[in-house]
């Protein structure tokens, strides 16, 4: 799975809601641990317009190896690819520490919802 930072791309001081939809265009995945992202108004209207998809990795004191293990894992056994492509943008995605997925925000099922 290849990952690049934000910095390869973005200034550090860069705004979320001029960065995000830039990586929407791109298809690419926000893979972050930025809880405010989904509170702020102006962030929240960036992901949701752009159609982003957006996955925050959850749990107390995660070292950065800790989150790319866990971001691996799912990715790995294939659950985080299938979870997506099940799904429609935007959406953001829970990763728990214990390797759970959970939709948070958005993210209907393709074709509706499973009965």
């Amino acid at each position: 799975m290849p990952c690049e930072p934000h910095r390869d791309h973005f200034a550090p001081d860069a705004r979320d809601d001029a960065w995000i939809p830039s990586i929407a265009a791109r298809s690419w995945v926000i893979v972050t641990r930025d809880f405010a992202i989904k509170r702020r108004p102006n962030e929240r209207e960036a992901w949701s317009t752009a159609d982003a998809i957006v996955v925050m990795i959850r749990g107390e004191k995660l070292s950065a190896e800790d989150m790319a293990k866990l971001l691996l894992a799912a990715h790995a056994q294939g659950r985080l690819d299938n979870y997506i492509a099940k799904r429609t943008p935007p959406m953001m995605i829970y990763l728990t520490s214990d390797g759970q997925l959970r939709i948070h925000l958005g993210g209907e099922r393709r074709g509706g919802r499973k009965k």
